[in-house]
Parts: C-alpha cells; sequence; structure tokens
C-alpha cells in the first residue's frame, strides 16, 4: 500500500451513520464560548505565536503522579487530561468544555510501516461540576475519551462538514474562544 492509495480511499470512503450519529448528539447544541481570561484582547486574525514553558518534575512527584492513575486504573494520559479540564473549569468558571487532542490513525496493520501523516484531531466534550471530587472527574474523562476513541474512525475535516458549526474564521470550527 502507498500513501496516495490510502489518501485515496479516506477521501472516498463512506462514512459510517452510527459514529456520525454519535458526533452529531456529542457536538450538538450550542457549543458556547469558553470565557478564557486573557491579558488582551483577541485579534480578528490569529497569529499562532504561542510559547513553550516547560516544567521538570522530581522522580517522587512523578511517582506519586504514576500511582494516582495506577488508583484510578487509568492511564496517565487520561488523568493529565483530567487536570487540564480541572484547570480550564477553574480559570472559566463553565462546566461544558470542549478539548482537541492530536491522535494517529494507524489503526490498521497494513499502515504501521507507511510513511506519510496520519494524525487527525479529536475533540473530547465533558461536563465537569465544582461538585465532583477528583475520581469522579477522572471517571468522566475516562468515559468521555473512551467514547470519542471508539468513534475515531470520522475525520475532524468529515465533522465539520456534517455537524456545520456556526464558525468564526478567527477561530477553530468547535472552539469560539
Amino acid at each position: 500500500i502507498q500513501y496516495d492509495s490510502y489518501a485515496y480511499w479516506q477521501q472516498n470512503r463512506s462514512l459510517n451513520q452510527k459514529h456520525i450519529d454519535y458526533w452529531k448528539e456529542k457536538l450538538g447544541g450550542d457549543l458556547g464560548v469558553l470565557n478564557f481570561p486573557t491579558d488582551f484582547s483577541k485579534k480578528a486574525i490569529p497569529s499562532y505565536k504561542g510559547a513553550l514553558h516547560t516544567k521538570k518534575y522530581s522522580q517522587t512527584d512523578a511517582n506519586t503522579f504514576f500511582d494516582l492513575s495506577k488508583q484510578f486504573e487509568t492511564t496517565n494520559y487520561i488523568v493529565m487530561l483530567s487536570v487540564f479540564y480541572v484547570l480550564l473549569y477553574k480559570y472559566t468558571q463553565q462546566e461544558d468544555i470542549l478539548i482537541g487532542t492530536s491522535i494517529t490513525k494507524r489503526n490498521h496493520k497494513s499502515l504501521e510501516k507507511l510513511i506519510g501523516f496520519f494524525n487527525d484531531t479529536l475533540i473530547f466534550r465533558a461536563s465537569i461540576s465544582k461538585n465532583l471530587s477528583f475520581e469522579e472527574v477522572v471517571t468522566v474523562v475516562k468515559k468521555t475519551a473512551m467514547e470519542a476513541f471508539a468513534h475515531s474512525d470520522v475525520s475532524y475535516d468529515s465533522l465539520v462538514n456534517e455537524i456545520n458549526p456556526n464558525r468564526s474564521l478567527s477561530t477553530n470550527p468547535f472552539s469560539k474562544y
């Protein structure tokens, strides 16, 4: 198999209606605006200029985090994603939050050694509140992620075309902040 064959197949295959229905329900309704506090007003045309911040954690902190993942019987990714949801909730006081994550679409054995770009974006939409314990947040995020991965066969571009959310050219179609 060659990458151009894969790309042709991706563009011309029919979409699974069960997956489309899931995403229409999950991403339907008012997506809202994430009211994230900023120190400057949003520009009409995004610059995509960002910053990179790194922090090295001690082995003790890392082990504590790994132990937490084991305690909740989930992956480190889900625990860190849960921390991110809590952080966004703390800053915005909003309960309905969408997070986009990058995934690799090498879900067929024949694609493992093929050279090419197989990344896509997957949307997680979870509702959390101040009444939830962190363990309950992890449970909600884990369920949200598992459902999203189970329906990840629909590409991000297809989702945008199928759902056709209200859009602004200055933001991502599923985020309006």
